[in-house]
């Protein structure tokens, strides 16, 4: 038996694993409302700010209970102080005592909230890279870079930043066709240039299986489905989810390639290789320039620096097997070790004396 329970307001939630409640073992929840109210256990009410929801019967129903709303911000970089003030005080107002609201952020939040009781820290997106690899091993790429094809892989996600239109301008201008290949969610939302669309259709990457909100006509190469584009690549070209945001919010784009044994560089506003150095991984200052990650997102030398970089690191693959399959085997121990202290964390609130 668990030392804790959850209940989860949206049963969508729990086959969404971009959401803790699709990642945390099923045997912590109970999605038997009668079995919510009456457990002694205590019981965590979880929701998500993508639709957040608030049962205050269940809290009335189990008012001599101890009972917490969970809520997962944990897929964001984070909120400012004022948005969770804001937060938490709407709740207040509903009639939760602020002892029982918590809420999951991710790890790139805690020099904010470093001393806010009320706060969980996790990496969600490392925790779900693992537990999709645990659950299917054949979704990641097993071969060696040298027996794979000799091209970058440009992985962008939807092209509604300007960065990202740019860096696709930029990779297209620098990388011979026969070396590129284009990872990403549909087309822009403005009208592009026939010979800008012909060029993306003809170099992305093979079509998975993930489901997608909107492609826009587009395919997607960059969902779970598969590690097919992995596998007619060598090299990734990261292009994050935030260019003008220090914080250090690594998301699937990047935890993806170390999952499949990928050299990468990266685009983002943070320093991303520093914070993955301070993780335990390792990059690839032995063969390359990574001084870029040093310069402004604004600078479109940096965008130069970065394609220019993955050039040579697809030239000089050969040198750096040892280092994917180390970033790879502790993706798998780091991911895990992330999953536990959430756990532990929820283990400890639930025991404490929360008055």
């Amino acid at each position: 038996m668990t030392q804790f329970k959850i209940h989860c307001l949206d049963k969508y939630h729990l086959k969404n694993q971009n959401l803790l409640a699709g990642l945390i073992p099923k045997k912590y929840f109970t999605d038997n409302l009668k079995e919510a109210v009456d457990i002694d256990q205590p019981l965590f009410i979880y929701t998500s700010g993508l639709q957040p929801q608030i049962d205050l019967e269940l809290f009335h129903y189990r008012k001599n209970k101890k009972t917490f709303l969970l809520i997962d911000y944990a897929y964001e970089s984070g909120i400012s102080n004022s948005v969770y003030d804001s937060l938490v005080q709407k709740i207040v107002e509903l009639g939760v005592n602020k002892k029982q609201i918590l809420v999951v952020l991710n790890c790139s939040a805690e020099q904010t909230f470093q001393k806010n009781t009320n706060i969980i820290f996790c990496d969600l997106f490392a925790i779900s890279s693992v537990a999709r690899y645990k659950h299917n091993s054949k979704l990641a790429n097993v071969y060696p870079l040298a027996e794979l094809p000799n091209k970058v892989n440009l992985l962008l996600g939807k092209l509604d930043k300007k960065p990202r239109l740019s860096l696709i301008e930029t990779f297209r201008n620098t990388v011979p066709e026969s070396k590129s290949l284009v990872s990403l969610l549909g087309f822009p939302s403005a009208p592009i240039p026939d010979d800008f669309k012909s060029y993306i259709e003809n170099n992305q990457g093979p079509l998975d299986t993930a489901e997608v909100l909107d492609t826009n006509e587009g395919k997607s190469s960059q969902g779970w489905g598969s590690s097919a584009v992995y596998e007619k690549s060598s090299v990734s070209l990261v292009c994050e989810t935030h260019q003008h945001n220090d914080l250090p919010f690594l998301t699937e784009k990047t935890f993806r390639p170390i999952i499949n044994a990928h050299p990468f560089v990266i685009l983002a506003g943070c320093k991303p290789l520093e914070h993955l150095k301070e993780l335990g991984f390792k990059t690839f200052d032995r063969v390359i320039d990574e001084s870029y990650e040093n310069l402004s997102c604004n600078n479109l030398g940096k965008l130069e620096q970065v394609v220019t970089q993955s050039i040579k690191l697809l030239e000089n693959k050969e040198h750096v097997q040892e280092i994917v399959a180390h970033n790879k085997n502790h993706l798998l121990t780091y991911g895990e070790r992330q999953m536990v202290l959430l756990l532990e964390a929820l283990t400890k609130i639930s025991i404490e004396d929360n008055g």
